[in-house]
């Protein structure tokens, strides 16, 4: 474990990543359906972006708010730690060993212990899961649109 305070962008981008496979992953159990096998189109800009359904859309979103309200109803160090890795961990780490190497001083290890760092990384997985929870309309047609999730 080392003692470097952790860099606040790459923790946020862990956070993010940890909020993004735990929302992709639930919806995917949820709906039954392959986000890899959704069509991709380009956007005006000349990025490739997939075209989701509108039911994945929805699923999506009710998953994010689902994780957000549990994510503030997180009073406590142990509440927060819990629903992390009993809740949000569940469908793996995207980075592995380097977002646990990341992630564990800041949430259960002694830098956690000695003050508020978790309710920062709290707000973190707040904000990276709010971000998840709004379904914007398709311009392409009633039943998809597109994302960059």
């Amino acid at each position: 474990m080392s003692d470097a305070k952790t860099d606040d962008k790459e923790l946020a981008r862990q956070v993010l990543a940890v909020a993004r496979t735990y929302v992709t992953g639930r919806t995917q159990y949820r709906t039954g359906m392959d986000p890899e096998k959704f069509p991709l189109t380009t956007d005006p800009q000349g990025r490739q972006r997939r075209v989701y359904p509108k039911d994945w859309y929805d699923a999506s979103a009710k998953v994010a708010q689902e994780a957000f309200l549990q994510l503030r109803a997180c009073k406590t160090q142990q509440d927060f730690v819990e629903y992390l890795v009993g809740t949000l961990c569940t469908h793996g780490l995207r980075n592995g060993e380097r977002a646990y190497t990341e992630l564990h001083p800041e949430v259960i290890g002694t830098a956690a212990a000695h003050n508020d760092r978790w309710a920062d990384v709290k707000s973190l997985a707040m904000l990276a899961i709010a971000t998840m929870a709004y379904v914007r309309p398709s311009r392409e047609s009633s039943e998809g649109g597109e994302n960059d999730a």
